[in-house]
């Protein structure tokens, strides 16, 4: 990393801790660090849309403005009615306050802007000016370029640059500082897109090239119809994905392939069987598929997923002249545990799974298009969730004019719909998952007494819960059924081996070290006196510590992990060898797995 780009990703880290300490009422600590990242993902996000003139009619103080007109009731009254009814609504379906208050706004209809889980948990949550005024004054001091210069200028934001500075930002919290250099990452795309390509291309043709820069040499018509063909099917998948950077790096590899294969006369489309509405240029429909249906992460840190997002959707702006809605980003793109979690599903052990009692049942919305389908099988909720999907992707003409609902309403019903599918799936999968972890595996949470003698007990399905699993077999059947997996699988994998962490521990349950007055220092030198002396302290490691031994039985027992293996002895479990073995049970035969 240069030094502009740690100076920019130590202000991020300045700001968000601005953030973090104005943030009151939600807990645990880590649930504050989330959203203050959402926050300042936000305000880059805005900071990018004023500076480009699609606010307010060219304003390049528009959020500026806001705030000055705030009276302390910025956050409340003005950047939520901003995301949530401006940005997020298209101007027909605005409230006529919302055009009084704020003008001209283009509709970008992402998740981005619309209300987080955190924010639907704490409703009453509201923050002072202060923080707005210190980011938004570091900000009008930034200029904004989309595209990435040669050199690195000092005030002039941009997303390459950002990119680097996020990179550090988000793996500086699992003790990574470093970030990826423009060599490594062109070294790992040759060694991951390109590589699968020319396998690929070889597979389909005969012809054999040893580089990506061999095979563009000698790109003929046929050729590049080939090319043509893979490149819309290719899936690469990130379990891992931090910041986002390695799929971002995809993107824009794949994007100067497709380039390459237009340059030369091929015919890639459709790249989409389904219907679209139009689209501002080519660069956007190119980049829009390869979002939507070519790049897959997953990561069990939420804001990691926000800022992964924020980044994509940044490419994707930097494609066209004015503001554009924005696809679905939360499709291929979620928060979990991808080491925990089925990669296939017993279907007859779903269907027999009963239903929650005392569920509320599903009020029936007009038109034919959106009447509820009562997922009562596996294969039931698959089939709506693909429709659904496709539709929610799609957003197209077609949906709006058949149904009872305006557009941006459809809109939220599909991906609440989706929520419900994903819940209502998850609910049986869990239930599944606790019978073959206390059943199949004979796993117990283990942990210590106070006198320090270790206990047992049986699990429940909030222990299952709490362990975040990410059922692949589920949210990726369709990658399981036609390819076995995904195409490329490429991941960073923690550092160091699987325990329980003193660190994570403290921001886990800061709120009670607070109230006791005990620092991280403190605690990590005397962890054992204080243990026994705060029965508090002691309940919340027993909690923290029977997780992680849960997990630990489980990546011991369970078939889908080689405990024996290489880099694993019976004291350690190192993430990096549980990460390989997983992405290498999630790539599909004639597939490529990079562990970075």
């Amino acid at each position: 990393m240069s030094r502009l780009s740690d100076d920019l990703a130590l202000t991020l880290q300045q700001h968000r801790e601005v953030l973090v300490t104005a943030i009151q009422g939600i807990e645990p600590a880590p649930h504050r660090r989330t959203y203050a990242q959402v926050l300042l993902n936000r305000l880059l996000l805005l900071h990018g849309l004023q500076r480009s003139g699609w606010l307010g009619k060219g304003d390049d103080w528009y959020v500026q403005n806001l705030l000055g007109q705030s009276r302390d009731r910025f956050y409340r009254q003005t950047l939520k009615p901003l995301l949530y009814q401006g940005l997020g609504l298209p101007e027909r379906e605005r409230p006529l306050a919302i055009h009084s208050q704020f003008g001209s706004l283009p509709y970008l209809g992402s998740v981005l802007f619309a209300p987080h889980p955190l924010e639907a948990d704490y409703p009453q949550l509201d923050l002072p000016d202060e923080p707005f005024e210190i980011i938004l004054a570091w900000l009008a001091e930034q200029d904004w370029a989309w595209q990435t210069p040669e050199e690195e200028v000092p005030h002039i934001l941009n997303p390459g640059r950002l990119a680097v500075a996020f990179e550090a930002l988000i793996n500086g919290q699992t003790g990574k500082p470093q970030g990826s250099t423009p060599e490594q990452l062109a070294e790992l795309g040759d060694r991951s897109i390109h590589a699968y390509i020319l396998a690929e291309l070889q597979r389909r043709t005969g012809q054999a090239f040893a580089s990506m820069d061999a095979l563009e040499a000698a790109l003929t018509d046929e050729l590049g119809e080939s090319l043509g063909q893979i490149l819309p099917e290719i899936t690469v998948l990130d379990p891992a994905c931090g910041s986002g950077r390695f799929l971002l790096m995809t993107l824009h590899c794949l994007q100067r392939l497709y380039q390459r294969c237009l340059d030369q006369g091929c015919d890639l489309f459709p790249l989409q069987a389904q219907p679209h509405p139009p689209t501002p240029n080519l660069d956007w429909e190119i980049a829009h598929h390869i979002v939507t249906h070519s790049l897959y992460g997953v990561d069990i840190d939420p804001a990691a997923i926000d800022t992964t997002r924020t980044q994509l959707a940044l490419a994707l702006l930097a494609t066209v002249p004015k503001a554009a809605p924005l696809p679905p980003l939360n499709v291929n793109l979620q928060v979990g545990n991808s080491l925990i979690g089925f990669i296939q599903v017993d279907e007859e052990g779903f269907d027999q799974v009963p239903p929650k009692k005392n569920a509320a049942p599903e009020t029936a919305l007009q038109g034919n298009l959106l009447q509820p389908l009562v997922a009562e099988s596996y294969r039931a909720i698959l089939t709506e969730k693909h429709l659904r999907t496709e539709d929610y992707r799609a957003q197209s003409q077609a949906l709006a004019e058949t149904g009872a609902l305006p557009p941006a309403l459809q809109g939220e019903f599909l991906r609440d719909r989706l929520e419900a599918l994903d819940h209502a799936a998850q609910a049986k999968l869990n239930q599944l998952l606790l019978n073959q972890f206390s059943q199949a595996l004979g796993i117990r949470i283990i942990f210590p007494k106070r006198q320090g003698r270790l206990r047992r007990r049986l699990l429940t399905q909030a222990d299952i819960m709490a362990l975040m699993p990410f059922h692949w077999g589920f949210h990726c059947h369709e990658r399981f059924t036609q390819r076995d997996g995904f195409d490329v699988v490429i991941a960073q994998a923690p550092p160091g081996t699987f325990r329980a962490n003193p660190d994570r521990f403290y921001e886990q349950y800061q709120a009670h070290f607070d109230a006791l007055g005990i620092d991280l220092k403190t605690f990590k030198q005397n962890r054992q006196t204080l243990l026994r002396q705060q029965s508090i302290l002691a309940e919340a490691w027993a909690d923290y510590s029977g997780a992680i031994s849960c997990s630990r039985q489980y990546f011991r027992r369970c078939s889908d992990y080689n405990p024996a293996s290489a880099g694993t002895t019976q004291q350690a479990l190192y993430l990096s060898t549980l990460f390989n073995q997983r992405c290498q049970r999630l790539t599909q035969p004639l597939g490529i797995t990079i562990l970075v």
